[in-house]
């Protein structure tokens, strides 16, 4: 995944929701008096969210299953990128900060990826650290990715199309991604299937504890407490001592 698709990414704008999402947790451990000096973004794409928490005086490792992705990535200064999965990576010295934005969390096939993969968050980070992450619920696969196309770009020069199902007894959700370039007179077309899964609240709640980890916040988008159909919700945990 993330492969082919990888240049068009930051060229129709998917990058812009890791950004917001670094503002909300830059916003978030301010508002909590949270002394962060080292961040580590896992799923870190095209480095978008690294360069915010970078901009703002922090040390970043980013981290990215694809290498197609890391290899789009504009150099900037404090931001180290790095290839590793998530289930696997072990970071040392830990850091005061782990992020996982957009939908990284929902890459995980099964439930036994994602407590590994919490056991590896838990793993990269100090004592007193925090980590943030945003996950899609059931919700926003069952009423957005039911037998439904998404037009993601539409412009003189490229087309973006997702055609999206969802299983609902297994809660995994596929994506087609179809695009379409236009070079000169003719458009060039391109494929790839892009797999997550919808990870339920109580699964997510498990994964953390059993990590050693504790849940102090969890928010929508919008900065509310989540009503149990959001479609979106953002956990920040802490590893006390």
């Amino acid at each position: 995944m993330y492969e082919a698709y990888a240049p068009m990414y930051d060229r129709i704008g998917q990058a812009a929701w890791s950004v917001r999402m670094a503002a909300w947790t830059l916003d978030w451990l301010q508002a909590h008096h949270a002394h962060i000096t080292r961040v580590a973004d896992f799923g870190c794409g095209t480095g978008a969210a690294a360069r915010v928490f970078a901009a703002a005086g922090l040390t970043v490792l980013g981290v990215d299953c694809s290498a197609a992705m890391l290899a789009q990535a504009q150099p900037h200064a404090g931001v180290e990128l790095i290839s590793g999965d998530i289930r696997e990576v072990v970071l040392s010295p830990p850091v005061d900060l782990v992020t996982a934005f957009y939908d990284t969390l929902n890459y995980l096939p099964t439930y036994t990826d994602l407590v590994t993969a919490w056991q590896r968050i838990a793993d990269a980070m100090v004592v007193g650290g925090y980590v943030v992450v945003d996950v899609n619920t059931v919700t926003t696969y069952a009423e957005g990715w039911n037998e439904r196309d998404e037009i993601i770009s539409d412009t003189d020069d490229v087309f973006v199309l997702n055609r999206l199902q969802f299983e609902a007894l297994q809660r995994i959700g596929t994506g087609r991604i179809m695009w379409f370039v236009r070079d000169g007179d003719t458009w060039e077309g391109h494929e790839e299937v892009h797999i997550q899964r919808a990870h339920t609240n109580e699964e997510l709640r498990q994964a953390i504890t059993q990590a050693g980890l504790t849940i102090v916040d969890r928010r929508t988008p919008a900065n509310e407490p989540p009503p149990d159909d959001a479609p979106r919700v953002i956990y920040v945990a802490q590893k006390r001592g």
